[in-house]
């Protein structure tokens, strides 16, 4: 499977919320774009299994935070690969 997830932190200081999001994804995850306002984490080949565990980690993350800053905005887009795609 294909994955991208794009994400953005506001209010937040020293990048506590940011630092948080970006352990529970680099597991799993490669950050490709990093940009003052959004970071962007791709993997190709990643199983539904790990998908799932990477979730539930970020999700985790972002709802343990107690401030300051919060999670303005998530994308995230996964795409079936074919046998031919992986190569």
């Amino acid at each position: 499977m294909w994955a991208i997830i794009r994400f953005s932190v506001n209010n937040e200081n020293n990048s506590a919320l940011r630092n948080k999001l970006r352990d529970a994804l680099k597991t799993h995850i490669r950050l490709k774009e990093n940009t003052g306002t959004y970071r962007t984490w791709r993997k190709r080949g990643i199983t539904e299994k790990e998908m799932a565990l990477v979730l539930k980690r970020f999700w985790s993350a972002a709802s343990s935070h107690q401030g300051p800053g919060y999670l303005d905005h998530f994308w995230m887009y996964t795409e079936q690969q074919s046998i031919s795609d992986l190569k």
